[in-house]
């Protein structure tokens, strides 16, 4: 189980918290399969919202917190009313593992599809993450792809 929150207000405010669910599965759905979409967290608790993903394998789950735990999400707008400097810890995503002693009961429809045969698996390269054009920079200045639909808003 992955447990997320800091999210960007950009992501919260009006209509956008109604889609946190899906964008957030977007954005794990990178990752590996999850077995249904991401759910708004019932124990939240001191109004800080949480979400919980269940990855289908656990180091899936592993490679998305290692990505994703740190990464500053917020929109230009966000940043530029904070005067530009740095995220503080609050407003970093803030992504763990959470050991739990049972699963979700199996999805009727995963959140997403298994690889079909025939298809390649994709290279796997724990040290070497490419910059990429509209990354963001973890806590350790390297570059986070994040998928166009879920890249923070302008």
């Amino acid at each position: 189980l992955v447990r997320m929150q800091n999210f960007p207000f950009s992501w919260l405010e009006g209509a956008s918290l109604f889609q946190l669910p899906a964008k957030l599965g977007q954005l794990l759905s990178r990752f590996g399969q999850l077995l249904a979409e991401p759910a708004i967290d019932p124990n939240s608790v001191g109004g800080t919202l949480a979400a919980i993903a269940w990855f289908a394998e656990r180091a899936a789950a592993q490679e998305a917190v290692r990505m994703l735990n740190g990464v500053d999400l917020r929109s230009n707008a966000e940043k530029m009313m904070a005067g530009g400097r740095p995220a503080e810890v609050w407003e970093r995503f803030a992504a763990q593992i959470v050991e739990v002693p049972f699963a979700p009961v199996a999805a009727a429809a995963p959140a997403a599809a298994a690889p079909t045969q025939g298809t390649a698996p994709a290279a796997e390269d724990d040290e070497e993450r490419p910059p990429t054009e509209g990354g963001e920079s973890d806590e350790n200045n390297e570059e986070v792809e994040l998928a166009e639909d879920v890249e923070p808003d302008a």
